[in-house]
């Protein structure tokens, strides 16, 4: 059985290790990381968008569409940012 909880519950694999040390990396701050930029022009592609963007965590995500919410001055059904962030 393959655990994929967290990073920090599995172990990469000796070929997981070689494709880390072999990877092209770059800063995605930049838009420097070629892995990460060809990542989200795929998202975009099967979702039909004009682009999309890497969240690393789910918690992140849910900040991010909390805030996307409110920038629009949307309800989200009573949902505070203290309940998202500690759930």
């Amino acid at each position: 059985m393959i655990d994929l909880r967290s990073d920090t519950v599995t172990l990469p694999t000796p070929a997981m290790r070689e494709a880390m040390y072999r990877a092209e990396v770059g800063d995605d701050v930049y838009h420097e990381d070629p892995t990460i930029n060809r990542l989200q022009e795929m998202a975009a592609e099967c979702l039909g968008k004009e682009a999309s963007l890497f969240v690393p965590r789910p918690w992140a995500m849910l900040l991010l569409s909390w805030l996307m919410q409110d920038a629009e001055k949307q309800s989200l059904s009573g949902t505070s940012l203290t309940s998202i962030i500690t759930r």
